[in-house]
């Protein structure tokens, strides 16, 4: 009897504990979703900045040809009818930046929802030629011939976007320290392994800054043979790209003799 006595509290403290780890759990279950809340805030955020960064650099290009068009045309460069082609050009290169925004607000868009990137089949060789039509003006400005190696046909499997960025940035880049030379995209198979190259025969770059862009998040940008400005995000952004795909990127230059850039994926 006395025992059974004894035993009262004893049940009333398990209500008490029982009732306190309940409040536990739903505290600590809340504090799990906020920091999940947190983390998809924080991707979103990121994600956001991302696409502006790369809009914002793959849009001056099509703006600087036009530049470039009325610069020559005002110094008398250009007569009527060299101008006119030449706008026809800067209209087919406007064509294709609004396809690239369209294209980066959508992998934005499935960045967000998925956090993946979206691998599908398609022709690189018709990639490379939509990339070429975006840089014709500035190569002709620079006396630069663009050489597509890909052969026809050649159908891989990655993110198309991502690999369109990355091309596009490393084609521009090597269109900015280049002139009176040329720029070429050419692909290799190494087993599994695909090996994408973008040559140019331009100023070269020194071995301390290839080392600062594969090992540093940060780059000094330098000025173009035209003195065009830059400030390295589109490297920095390449890096990033390749990443995702988890490949690889190394560089081979000689200074006043060119520079290879290759990706591996």
């Amino acid at each position: 009897m006395t025992l059974y006595m004894n035993d009262t509290p004893s049940l009333g403290y398990l209500g008490e504990r029982k009732s306190f780890l309940r409040v536990l759990t739903n505290y600590l279950s809340k504090i799990t979703e906020l920091k999940q809340k947190n983390k998809e805030l924080h991707h979103i955020t990121e994600t956001q900045k991302r696409i502006i960064s790369i809009l914002a650099h793959d849009v001056r290009n099509p703006l600087a040809s036009i530049k470039n068009i009325i610069e020559l045309k005002q110094s008398a460069i250009l007569d009527a009818n060299d101008a006119a082609k030449m706008m026809d050009m800067v209209t087919g290169q406007l064509n294709n930046t609004i396809e690239m925004v369209d294209n980066i607000v959508n992998w934005g868009q499935l960045h967000l929802q998925h956090g993946n990137l979206q691998l599908e089949y398609f022709d690189l060789n018709l990639l490379v030629e939509r990339i070429f039509g975006s840089e014709m003006i500035k190569s002709i400005v620079k006396n630069n011939k663009l050489i597509n190696q890909i052969p026809q046909e050649a159908i891989i499997c990655s993110d198309e976007r991502a690999l369109e960025f990355i091309l596009r940035n490393l084609i521009s880049n090597s269109n900015k320290y280049t002139e009176n030379g040329s720029i070429m995209v050419d692909i290799e198979q190494t087993g599994i392994k695909t090996i994408f190259s973008v040559t140019d025969t331009g100023v070269g770059i020194p071995v301390e800054m290839i080392n600062e862009l594969l090992n540093n998040n940060t780059c000094q940008s330098t000025l173009g043979t035209n003195r065009e400005k830059g400030n390295g995000l589109g490297l920095m952004l390449v890096k990033e790209f390749v990443s995702r795909l988890e490949g690889s990127i190394t560089i081979e230059s000689t200074l006043n003799k060119g520079t290879k850039f290759m990706i591996e994926i």
